[in-house]
This record gives C-alpha cells, structure tokens and sequence, in this order.
C-alpha cells in the first residue's frame, strides 16, 4: 500500500504533529505491505524540499509556513494562503496519479481554513479515489462534519466524545494511543553536568511551543507568584517561540525564568528527568506526549482538564482553575504530594505496541473499499 501523510510541521521541526508523524513514518516502513510513504509537509529552510528518509519515505516541503506562525500583512496572509492551497491540491493529484496513493492520512488542521471553515477542496481531493484518516491530536483543531473523513483517529477519550455529536459509530472514531519512544534514563554524572551547564539546582519545566493557546502566560505569572515564597526555584521553559509580539521576552530576563529555545530530544529526556516537575498549562491538548515522557522518566507533572485518561489516575494533580492564582497554588499542592506514576499503562503508548493498530485500520479500510468497488 502508498500512504501520504499530510502534516502541518515535520522534522526538523520540533512538536507534537512532527514527533508524531516522524515515530509513525518510521516505524511502519520496515512493513512488508508498505510500498511508499510520502510525506507532505510545510517548507523548512535548513532542509531539502525534496529529502528521501529512506528508500520507501519521501518527505515533500512544499507547503509555505503557516500565516499563524509568522503573522505578516493581511495582503500577504491571503496571498500566500492561496499559493499554499494550490500547492497542496497539485501535490495530492500528483501524488495519486503518478504513485496510486491509497490511503490520505492528514492532521485534522489541515482540513479548516484558518482552522475556522471545512477546507471542501482539500477533502474533496483527498477522498479522490483513496481511503481517508482525519487525524485528531488536540482539540484546537476539531473537524466540522462526519464526511471529512473515512475514519477518525482519535488521541484520547475526550476528543473522542467531542465528535460524538457527529453520531458515528465506535469503529469510525478509535482511540489510538499517543505512541512513544521509550526515553532512555541518564547516569547521574549526566544530570550533574547539565545542571551545571545551565546553572540549575531545583526547578520547574515546561515543554512545547511558547504560544498562547498553550497557556504560557498563566504559568509565567503563576511562577511569579510561587517564586515569592520558592525563591530556590527556577522555571525552565524549552520549544519554538512562535510569537513575535515581545511580550514573552519581557518575562525572560527574570533571572529565575531561563528560556532554552528547542532543545534535542536527548538533552529534552534529561531536563525531564531533572527537574521537580513537569508543567503544562494548554487548555486544548489531545494526550500530551511530554505528560506521558514524564511518566517514563519518574518526574512527576501538573496537566491541563483536558485529558481525562489522566484524571482517573492522577486527580490531584489536574489543572482546575487556570488563573495564575490557581495554577500557583496547584504548583505548591503538587510538589508536596506523591504521584505513583508506577500505576498509569505507559507500556500502551511504546511505538511498537501502537504499530500495529495503524497497520490493522489501514487494511481494512482498504478491504471495505475494495468490497464496495466490487459491489458498485
């Protein structure tokens, strides 16, 4: 079978959608049954347009970067906005033309414009003789109807109840686990040594975009709060700065506020395991894949309302009151508290027991296609 993912950010891109992508394209192309995988992903400028990840992934940046990242003029949005649609839909008839692409497995962002209207065109195109898969990771980014898609790959339980006014069946909205590699613990002269690199004793971290919907901005001015009686702590915070308005620098020269810009995936697995506790404030996430790292690496963290996998195992440690008053005060319950991480099913999220839930949809979307073909 040829699969074309179809993804708004790949590596070397950091975040959630580029992990994912990565950890799904890599893995199942050692499968016998995968003939070709493509990636359609944004441009990159350290990267190739055209860069072949091995003989059966090719990875395509041909998408301009997304207006909402590097915010310009309205002229200019609405220009490279149209340039970026023609882009897409020339790649996807391209794509299913010349190599029979068979399955469209896209991030349900790409199916709104500005994540506001159904994006007819693209899933008019992507329905064109394939199989489609809406991937839902977040809940920033919900589909607006039933017929974008084929099947809904859910990443957790709430999204899954978010489109369960579409009134779809159970096995057209599965819940996937988020998969993940299994972070390898470092010695204790590795720890030393990064806390001395960065001048560190205890402190609180933060993993992911520096972006609004990520609720940057209550954790900064509950840190502030907290730091008036925890003066030994500081706040670490690791991702893409993808605002350009300033305001989150002014919080960076705080000299107990330390911005580390993106990070490798190893020194990221470190500055997990070191730190006191992990910190995600986003009121949209799906599954937070940095959540379940922390799992693996014993660190205990403080996650948004929105994950109800986590609620069940850990309820006092759920994010309820997202002000910084609240957030501070949750900060300083959690740290005195224990969290038996030993108790959640981390082993359900290890890629290679993910793997082949993928190749089991794949075959039978492709099996019920073939039977209406022959019944048609």
């Amino acid at each position: 079978m040829n699969i074309l993912y179809v993804t708004p950010i790949f590596k070397p891109v950091q975040g959630g959608a580029s992990q994912y992508f990565f950890i799904l394209s890599n893995g199942l192309k050692s499968k016998d049954d995968i003939e070709k995988i493509f990636i359609l992903t944004e441009y990159f400028p350290s990267s190739k347009v055209i860069e072949k990840m091995s003989s059966k992934v090719t990875i395509m940046r041909v998408l301009l970067p997304r207006q909402s990242v590097q915010p310009t003029s309205k002229f200019y949005y609405m220009a490279s906005f149209i340039i970026n649609q023609c882009l897409l839909l020339a790649a996807i008839v391209f794509l299913k033309i010349l190599f029979g692409v068979e399955i469209v497995h896209y991030h349900s962002g790409m199916g709104n414009i500005a994540l506001r209207y159904p994006n007819f065109l693209f899933i008019f195109l992507a329905k064109w003789k394939s199989v489609t898969i809406c991937d839902i990771r977040d809940l920033f980014s919900l589909p607006m109807s039933p017929n974008w898609a084929d099947l809904f790959i859910c990443a957790s339980e709430r999204i899954k109840n978010e489109i369960g006014s579409f009134c779809l069946p159970e096995s057209r909205r599965p819940v996937i686990p988020v998969p993940i590699d299994r972070p390898i613990k470092a010695d204790n002269k590795s720890i030393k040594e990064l806390k001395l690199r960065f001048n560190l004793d205890k402190y609180l971290l933060y993993v992911g975009d520096i972006t609004y919907k990520k609720g940057i901005f209550d954790l900064l001015q509950a840190f502030q709060i907290f730091a008036k009686t925890n003066k030994k702590f500081k706040l670490i915070l690791v991702g893409r700065n993808t605002m350009k308005d300033g305001r989150f620098e002014r919080y960076t020269v705080a000299k107990n506020i330390l911005y580390l810009g993106p990070c490798s995936k190893i020194q990221t697995y470190m500055l997990i395991q070191a730190a006191e506790m992990l910190i995600l404030p986003s009121r949209l996430e799906g599954m937070p894949r940095v959540c379940l790292e922390a799992i693996s690496l014993g660190t205990k963290f403080i996650y948004p309302n929105s994950v109800q996998e986590f609620e069940y195992y850990f309820p006092e440690f759920c994010i309820k009151d997202n002000s910084p008053q609240g957030l501070a005060k949750l900060i300083e319950q959690a740290l005195k508290r224990e969290m038996h991480l030993e108790n959640y099913p981390i082993n359900r999220h290890y890629k290679e027991n993910v793997f082949p839930k993928y190749l089991t949809i794949y075959r039978k979307l492709l099996l019920e296609q073939k039977i209406k073909k022959g019944n048609a």
